[in-house]
């Protein structure tokens, strides 16, 4: 702008973006720009203000998917390295849905990020080639397909078309023998129906299956009983470059669709698993009933038996104030029912002696070591206090999980040491990640002695933390590795940055947002330090069933074991033994005890509806709930936003389920 050097301006407004794969540095570089600003603002005398445009997590892509690409570029001859990137891409958000990654390829003469970038046709040849075969690989279907060795003999040109047909057929056949494993295509070859890699006659037979386009060119499919051919070239002097998986989908639109479908589960008619059709359908009736009464806005509910998805329903609106239908991915706050999840990562990492049940907390939380135990006395006055005694004995991780640590919620019962809670009210006192939390926390008293009483408490927050600790991660990066992304649970995270995904979050009524004291539902659009390991997560109910699949299968899913049948057995056993005191808002409710995250039937009278003994379940504030009943072969995930209606439902929800079973055991064979 003319005069722009000696003309000063009456005001200045820049952007400073920081991109780092670290968010610990992001935000220490933050701190010190802030600390900069301060110190330039009071030396100076000029006002400086900061204004947070956004904050993004960085975006670590899958490591099978890394490694896949890795293997596929060693397996061609070509040299590669790992690289960060800082750009935007559009597969940051596919790693949000599915596991996913990168691959690069140089551009030519070095020059990115500009209109005359450009890239040499071998070298976008090599990266279909390395994707090629990288998606083989996660496909299982590898040894189908055999590399046609040597340079290119049509040309440069006509070597991205041929590899292009033939990543386009083979997205066919991935997508048919998938389908084909699930089950669902006929009229595929058998051996294709079954769960293992299929072979070469039965790849071919999918592909026709698909309906792909007619051969016009390149490489031929393959007869029965011959591999499949693949182009490959040894025509890549500089470094392949990558960071994952998916890539050049904009070439020819070809992404790892795997994860994503792994989240539907095969549906059966009610009657094929023991179930009335009529009898399930009194549910929809009952929550169409409440919506019109303007008790909830909506609401999703799906009912499996035997490993097949029975009866599903939508009902209502995702959002009071939209006129948005619900929709049965709609993302809402589970709150409470993050604790299963925390807790079955816990005890993958106890099954990996990364943790001990048996160890005090203060091994991972140094802070513990001088917990007390606020002990209420009454002088003669009738004046009460409350004095700090030694605990009889350290708190441990084991008493984390089933909340016998002695910490305890301010917003459930009364007394000195809960209103101590509320009046600290640690988790809304800034924002302030899990280490300072678990850390400030310790600093208060227990309420009880710890493995004397069951209290619903902040008991999984801790046991987050010390997730982190134990394993030298974030508790949601632990999650994510560990038990999210390998499940497909796209949509389940602590906070919903992203606008796409904002548009599918479920909202109560105005007037139903509270669920005690300094509780109030939280806006997870706004991306805070804190992972809460006790009530976090949002989550959808697709994403939840997988989860209780994995659950209902005995520790595994889709051939990935996450725990042993021996674990998962005793976390669903009773932990509380007789001497154990129950709390007078003890939540698990009569001919229940309490596991390791869960609450277990113990009884099969005493409750308000009737279940097997064993079976286990357990809800969250909002609304959600969710139940498994290995007798039964069953289980239910029941998504709403509706704090008041929370603990109501759920005993008619138990009801109507339990009216609809017509074969109270499944055969064998189904």
């Amino acid at each position: 702008h003319p005069n722009s050097r000696n003309v000063i301006p009456g005001e200045v407004t820049f952007s400073i973006v920081l991109r780092n794969a670290s968010d610990a540095l992001c935000e220490s570089m933050d701190a010190d720009i802030r600390a900069v600003a301060a110190t330039l603002s009071a030396e100076s005398g000029l006002p400086i203000s900061i204004t947070p445009v956004s904050a993004y997590p960085a975006q670590a892509f899958h490591d099978d998917c890394i490694d896949a690409v890795a293997r596929a570029a060693e397996k061609l001859g070509y040299s590669h390295m790992r690289v960060v990137s800082g750009a935007g891409h559009d597969a940051v958000y596919m790693a949000r849905l599915a596991p996913a990654g990168m691959i690069f390829i140089p551009c030519k003469d070095g020059i990115s990020h500009n209109e005359i970038e450009s890239a040499l046709p071998e070298h976008i040849t090599a990266g279909c080639n390395v994707l090629l075969h990288a998606m083989l690989e996660r496909a299982g279907i590898a040894g189908a397909w055999r590399a046609h060795e040597g340079p290119a003999t049509a040309g440069r040109l006509g070597a991205w078309h041929e590899g292009s047909r033939l990543a386009l057929r083979l997205r066919c056949a991935a997508r048919a023998a998938w389908a084909a494993s699930r089950k669902r295509s006929r009229s595929v070859a058998g051996s294709a129906r079954r769960h293992r890699p299929a072979p070469a006659a039965a790849i071919a037979a999918a592909t026709d299956a698909a309906g792909s386009p007619p051969n016009t060119g390149g490489p031929t499919p393959a007869r029965p009983g011959e591999p499949m051919p693949v182009v490959t070239h040894r025509l890549f002097p500089r470094r392949l470059a990558l960071a994952g998986l998916l890539g050049l989908t904009g070439l020819f639109g070809m992404t790892l669709a795997g994860p994503l479908a792994a989240q539907s589960l095969a549906t059966v008619k009610p009657e094929e698993v023991g179930l009335s059709s009529q009898r399930l359908s009194r549910i929809g009736d009952w929550l169409r009933a409440e919506v019109a009464a303007k008790k909830i806005p909506g609401a999703v509910v799906m009912v499996v038996r035997g490993g097949k998805l029975a009866y599903q329903e939508t009902v209502g609106q995702r959002d009071p104030a939209s006129p948005e239908a619900m929709k049965a991915n709609d993302i809402f706050r589970i709150y409470s029912m993050t604790k299963p999840i925390v807790s079955v990562a816990a005890m993958m990492l106890v099954e990996e002696g990364q943790l001990m049940l048996e160890a005090p907390v203060a091994r991972y939380i140094p802070a513990f070591a001088n917990v007390k135990v606020g002990v209420e006395k009454t002088d003669a006055q009738g004046q009460k206090s409350l004095d700090l005694v030694a605990p009889r004995r350290p708190m441990t991780v084991q008493d984390l999980l089933r909340h016998t640590s002695g910490l305890t919620y301010g917003f459930f019962g009364e007394g000195l040491v809960k209103k101590a809670y509320v009046d600290a009210n640690i988790a809304s006192s800034g924002n302030i990640g899990n280490a300072e939390f678990a850390d400030r926390i310790a600093q208060m008293p227990l309420a009880f002695q710890p493995g004397s009483t069951w209290d619903y408490s902040n008991s999984t927050d801790v046991l987050g933390r010390v997730i982190e600790v134990a394993s030298g991660e974030s508790l949601h990066q632990h999650l994510k590795r560990r038990l999210l992304d390998p499940l497909g649970m796209a949509d389940t995270s602590f906070y919903v940055p992203e606008p796409a995904r904002q548009a599918r979050l479920a909202e109560p009524l105005a007037d139903d947002r509270s669920f005690g004291v300094n509780a109030a539902m939280n806006d997870p659009r706004l991306v805070m330090k804190m992972e809460s390991g006790g009530g976090g997560l949002v989550s959808t109910a697709p994403d939840y069933a997988r989860f209780l699949l994995m659950l209902r299968n005995g520790g595994q899913l889709d051939g990935k074991r996450y725990l042993s049948p021996a674990t998962l057995a005793y976390m669903t056993s009773d932990h509380l033994n007789p001497a154990v005191t129950r709390t007078a808002l003890y939540l698990p409710g009569p001919g229940y005890g309490f596991g390791l995250g869960f609450a277990v039937r113990t009884s099969g009278g005493e409750a308000a509806y009737p279940a097997a003994v064993g079976e286990y379940y357990w809800g969250g504030a909002g609304g959600t709930y969710m139940w498994v009943d290995p007798a039964q072969d069953l289980f239910v995930v029941f998504m709403m936003q509706s704090p008041k209606q929370r603990v109501p439902y759920r005993s008619v929800l138990r009801n109507l389920v339990n009216a609809a079973i017509t074969e109270v055991k499944l055969p064998a064979t189904r």
